[in-house]
Protein backbone atom coordinates (compact mmCIF):
# COMPACT_ATOMS: atom_id res chain seq x y z
CA UNK A 1 0.00 0.00 0.00
CA UNK A 2 1.47 3.27 -0.89
CA UNK A 3 1.15 6.11 0.72
CA UNK A 4 -0.10 9.46 -0.06
CA UNK A 5 1.05 12.56 1.43
CA UNK A 6 1.59 10.53 4.85
CA UNK A 7 -1.52 10.70 5.10
CA UNK A 8 -2.56 7.05 6.42
CA UNK A 9 -1.23 5.41 9.73
CA UNK A 10 1.14 2.70 8.67
CA UNK A 11 -0.27 0.36 10.96
CA UNK A 12 -3.66 0.21 10.33
CA UNK A 13 -4.84 2.64 6.99
CA UNK A 14 -6.56 4.63 9.10
CA UNK A 15 -6.72 8.38 7.93
CA UNK A 16 -8.37 10.08 11.54
CA UNK A 17 -6.17 12.18 13.31
CA UNK A 18 -2.89 11.01 12.23
CA UNK A 19 0.70 12.00 14.19
CA UNK A 20 3.76 11.18 14.70
CA UNK A 21 5.58 7.53 15.99
CA UNK A 22 8.62 7.10 16.65
CA UNK A 23 10.70 4.51 15.60
CA UNK A 24 12.56 3.07 17.29
CA UNK A 25 10.38 3.83 20.41
CA UNK A 26 11.74 6.75 22.13
CA UNK A 27 11.78 5.22 25.66
CA UNK A 28 14.74 3.26 24.82
CA UNK A 29 17.62 6.27 24.35
CA UNK A 30 19.19 7.34 27.46
CA UNK A 31 19.85 10.81 26.19
CA UNK A 32 16.40 12.49 24.57
CA UNK A 33 18.13 15.03 23.11
CA UNK A 34 18.79 15.41 19.03
CA UNK A 35 18.62 11.84 18.60
CA UNK A 36 17.20 12.21 15.20
CA UNK A 37 14.49 9.65 15.78
CA UNK A 38 12.72 8.21 12.50
CA UNK A 39 8.95 9.57 12.69
CA UNK A 40 6.20 8.04 10.52
CA UNK A 41 3.02 8.58 10.75
CA UNK A 42 0.39 6.78 13.04
CA UNK A 43 -2.93 6.57 14.56
CA UNK A 44 -3.67 7.64 18.20
CA UNK A 45 -5.44 4.29 18.89
CA UNK A 46 -2.47 2.42 17.25
CA UNK A 47 0.13 4.33 19.37
CA UNK A 48 -1.87 3.83 22.19
CA UNK A 49 -1.86 0.35 22.13
CA UNK A 50 1.86 0.14 21.49
CA UNK A 51 2.53 2.06 24.93
CA UNK A 52 2.61 -0.67 27.46
CA UNK A 53 4.39 -2.98 24.49
CA UNK A 54 7.51 -0.46 24.36
CA UNK A 55 7.85 -0.74 28.11
CA UNK A 56 8.02 -4.32 28.36
CA UNK A 57 10.76 -3.91 25.37
CA UNK A 58 12.73 -1.42 27.70
CA UNK A 59 12.83 -3.66 30.79
CA UNK A 60 13.35 -7.05 28.62
CA UNK A 61 16.41 -5.23 27.25
CA UNK A 62 17.46 -3.13 30.05
CA UNK A 63 17.69 -6.98 32.07
CA UNK A 64 19.59 -8.35 29.09
CA UNK A 65 22.18 -5.55 29.41
CA UNK A 66 22.77 -6.27 33.13
CA UNK A 67 23.35 -9.39 32.45
CA UNK A 68 26.25 -8.61 30.15
CA UNK A 69 27.31 -5.94 32.84
CA UNK A 70 26.28 -3.25 30.28
CA UNK A 71 25.57 0.49 31.82
CA UNK A 72 22.09 0.45 32.15
CA UNK A 73 21.48 4.04 33.69
CA UNK A 74 19.39 6.96 32.76
CA UNK A 75 15.81 6.21 32.22
CA UNK A 76 16.18 2.72 32.94
CA UNK A 77 17.41 3.68 36.71
CA UNK A 78 19.31 0.78 38.27
CA UNK A 79 19.74 -2.38 36.51
CA UNK A 80 16.90 -4.90 36.32
CA UNK A 81 18.64 -7.89 38.05
CA UNK A 82 20.44 -6.23 40.76
CA UNK A 83 18.92 -6.81 43.91
CA UNK A 84 17.76 -3.35 45.34
CA UNK A 85 14.78 -3.69 47.45
CA UNK A 86 11.66 -5.97 46.40
CA UNK A 87 9.05 -2.59 46.66
CA UNK A 88 11.45 -0.44 44.41
CA UNK A 89 11.82 -3.07 41.72
CA UNK A 90 8.26 -4.07 41.98
CA UNK A 91 6.93 0.25 41.66
CA UNK A 92 9.78 0.87 38.29
CA UNK A 93 7.54 -2.47 36.87
CA UNK A 94 3.96 -1.64 37.48
CA UNK A 95 3.10 0.40 34.68
CA UNK A 96 3.78 -3.27 32.97
CA UNK A 97 1.13 -5.82 32.45
CA UNK A 98 1.98 -9.54 32.59
CA UNK A 99 5.37 -8.90 34.07
CA UNK A 100 6.25 -11.15 37.06
CA UNK A 101 8.91 -10.45 39.29
CA UNK A 102 10.18 -13.40 41.38
CA UNK A 103 12.36 -12.73 44.56
CA UNK A 104 15.35 -15.43 44.76
CA UNK A 105 16.30 -16.73 47.71
CA UNK A 106 19.73 -14.98 46.91
CA UNK A 107 18.71 -11.95 46.85
CA UNK A 108 18.68 -11.57 43.56
CA UNK A 109 15.65 -10.89 40.53
CA UNK A 110 14.40 -13.01 37.56
CA UNK A 111 12.03 -11.82 35.02
CA UNK A 112 9.02 -13.55 33.45
CA UNK A 113 7.09 -11.61 30.72
CA UNK A 114 4.76 -12.11 28.01
CA UNK A 115 7.28 -12.08 24.99
CA UNK A 116 3.98 -11.91 22.73
CA UNK A 117 4.04 -7.98 23.79
CA UNK A 118 8.00 -7.63 22.26
CA UNK A 119 7.42 -9.20 19.33
CA UNK A 120 4.87 -6.75 18.49
CA UNK A 121 6.90 -3.91 19.20
CA UNK A 122 9.81 -5.26 16.89
CA UNK A 123 7.49 -5.87 14.05
CA UNK A 124 6.49 -2.29 14.63
CA UNK A 125 9.96 -1.10 14.40
CA UNK A 126 10.46 -2.97 10.75
CA UNK A 127 7.30 -1.85 9.88
CA UNK A 128 8.24 1.90 10.37
CA UNK A 129 11.88 1.12 9.10
CA UNK A 130 10.21 -0.94 5.79
CA UNK A 131 8.08 2.53 5.37
CA UNK A 132 11.11 4.85 6.34
CA UNK A 133 13.40 3.55 3.57
CA UNK A 134 10.89 2.28 0.77
CA UNK A 135 7.89 4.57 1.44
CA UNK A 136 5.30 1.93 1.10
CA UNK A 137 3.38 0.05 3.69
CA UNK A 138 4.70 -3.46 4.74
CA UNK A 139 1.12 -4.46 5.44
CA UNK A 140 -1.70 -6.96 4.27
CA UNK A 141 -1.05 -10.84 4.58
CA UNK A 142 2.88 -10.46 5.95
CA UNK A 143 4.32 -13.35 7.67
CA UNK A 144 7.21 -12.27 10.33
CA UNK A 145 9.82 -14.70 12.01
CA UNK A 146 11.58 -13.23 14.50
CA UNK A 147 15.13 -14.62 16.05
CA UNK A 148 16.68 -13.42 19.34
CA UNK A 149 20.61 -13.31 19.49
CA UNK A 150 20.66 -15.36 16.20
CA UNK A 151 23.84 -17.33 14.81
CA UNK A 152 25.77 -14.96 12.60
CA UNK A 153 26.97 -17.47 10.19
CA UNK A 154 26.03 -18.67 6.64
CA UNK A 155 23.58 -16.13 4.49
CA UNK A 156 22.80 -14.10 6.92
CA UNK A 157 26.66 -13.08 7.49
CA UNK A 158 27.29 -13.19 3.78
CA UNK A 159 24.23 -11.26 2.50
CA UNK A 160 22.60 -8.81 5.14
CA UNK A 161 25.79 -8.05 7.45
CA UNK A 162 28.92 -7.79 4.97
CA UNK A 163 26.62 -6.41 1.93
CA UNK A 164 24.61 -3.67 3.91
CA UNK A 165 25.12 -0.58 5.38
CA UNK A 166 25.04 0.09 8.71
CA UNK A 167 22.53 2.38 9.88
CA UNK A 168 22.33 4.17 13.79
CA UNK A 169 20.43 5.89 15.53
CA UNK A 170 21.02 7.79 19.07
CA UNK A 171 24.54 7.23 20.57
CA UNK A 172 25.09 3.10 19.79
CA UNK A 173 21.21 2.77 21.73
CA UNK A 174 20.14 1.22 17.99
CA UNK A 175 21.73 0.05 14.85
CA UNK A 176 20.46 -1.85 11.94
CA UNK A 177 20.61 -3.47 8.88
CA UNK A 178 18.60 -4.39 6.03
CA UNK A 179 17.96 -6.00 2.59
CA UNK A 180 14.69 -6.47 0.46
CA UNK A 181 14.14 -8.81 -2.46
CA UNK A 182 15.26 -7.74 -5.92
CA UNK A 183 11.70 -9.30 -7.39
CA UNK A 184 9.12 -9.82 -4.05
CA UNK A 185 8.53 -6.48 -2.52
CA UNK A 186 7.37 -8.53 0.73
CA UNK A 187 10.73 -10.44 1.33
CA UNK A 188 13.09 -9.02 3.32
CA UNK A 189 15.52 -9.06 6.22
CA UNK A 190 16.33 -6.89 9.44
CA UNK A 191 19.02 -6.73 11.61
CA UNK A 192 18.51 -4.81 14.33
CA UNK A 193 20.88 -4.03 17.34
CA UNK A 194 20.39 -2.83 20.88
CA UNK A 195 22.75 -0.89 22.55
CA UNK A 196 25.41 -3.30 21.04
CA UNK A 197 24.09 -5.86 23.28
CA UNK A 198 20.80 -7.23 22.52
CA UNK A 199 20.19 -8.77 18.37
CA UNK A 200 17.13 -9.58 16.54
CA UNK A 201 16.66 -11.25 13.41
CA UNK A 202 13.80 -10.36 11.66
CA UNK A 203 12.52 -11.74 8.19
CA UNK A 204 9.26 -10.83 6.24
CA UNK A 205 7.37 -12.61 3.47
CA UNK A 206 4.14 -13.32 1.71
CA UNK A 207 1.94 -15.54 4.14
CA UNK A 208 0.94 -18.32 1.69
Amino acid sequence: MKLDNSSRCIYCGSAQHIGEDYIPPKNLFLDKKNLGLITVPACPRCKKINEKNEECLRIFISSDVTRQKRAARGRFGQPVGVSQGRQKMLNAMAPVERVIFIEKKDGSAVLKMDLSKIVRVIERIVKGLYWHHYGECLSGAISFNIYLKPPVAGVIKDVLLSKTRLHGIGKGEFRYRFKRSDTDKCQSAWGLSFFKSVHFLVTTKKKK
